[in-house]
């Protein structure tokens, strides 16, 4: 029988835990992935998020900082080529044959009340329709590339001499004498500036819509009565 070991004379042998009041035995080993009262002290692992993007550091990170920087600008750089890049090299001298036909457009409308001949009334009416939807096609297309003229702009070619020439006409009763003869002179110079920048430019669009202009502008220089008040 082995030797049990006895406390010595006069001391109480030590109570077994088990056997004290309100004993609890402690909870058994629990599986992995439970939790237990001292979570909360230890903290649980947290998700890394699926976006989460570390660039790392030192010299690796600075890299990668900087070649996402030439993405970026490249990417700008493209976009601002596909809006802007096909930009007519003419776009000054569109917006000044903009200000021209602002010009004629204004001619014809003031004084188109104040006309009685029936045949310069029905060029006045041609005159004012063409160029102003002539205008039109120009500013859509300098709008197409950003450009867009403000009023001081289209109002550059404004010629007051023109009038206080035909308010001196009207007084003398040859309005549409002096009318015919101011058309004349405006549309004649009005075809210069667009055959100077159609002989300029290498853009095909632009070309056409010059083209246009000219051969409308020519359709009223070929009538009769303006053709006879340019002479």
């Amino acid at each position: 029988m082995p030797p049990q070991n006895y406390p010595p004379p006069g001391q109480t042998p030590n109570p077994q835990p088990n056997n004290l009041p309100g004993y609890q035995p402690p909870p058994p080993n629990q599986p992995l992935g439970q939790s237990g009262e001292y979570d909360f002290i230890m903290g649980s692992p947290q998700k890394k998020s699926a976006f989460s993007f570390n660039l790392g550091g030192g010299k690796s990170g600075l890299i990668a900082l900087i070649g996402l920087g030439l993405i970026v600008i490249v990417l700008l750089l493209v976009g601002y080529n596909l809006l802007f890049g096909n930009k007519p090299s003419v776009t000054v001298e569109l917006v000044d044959i903009a200000a021209r036909q602002q010009e004629i457009t204004r001619i014809s409308t003031t004084n188109g009340t104040k006309l009685r001949d029936s045949n310069i009334l029905a060029i006045n009416a041609v005159a004012k329709a063409t160029i102003r939807s002539d205008q039109t096609q120009i500013l859509t297309y300098l709008a197409s590339f950003g450009v867009k003229p403000k009023t001081p702009e289209l109002s550059a070619r404004l010629d007051k001499q023109t009038d206080a020439l035909l308010a001196s006409a009207e007084q003398n009763g040859r309005l549409e004498d002096e009318y015919a003869a101011v058309l004349a002179k405006h549309l004649k110079a009005y075809q210069v500036s667009l055959k100077s920048v159609y002989d300029t430019t290498e853009s095909a669009q632009t070309k056409q819509l010059l083209q246009t202009a000219f051969d409308n502008a020519q359709a009223v220089l070929s009538t009769q009565l303006i053709t006879a008040a340019g002479q």
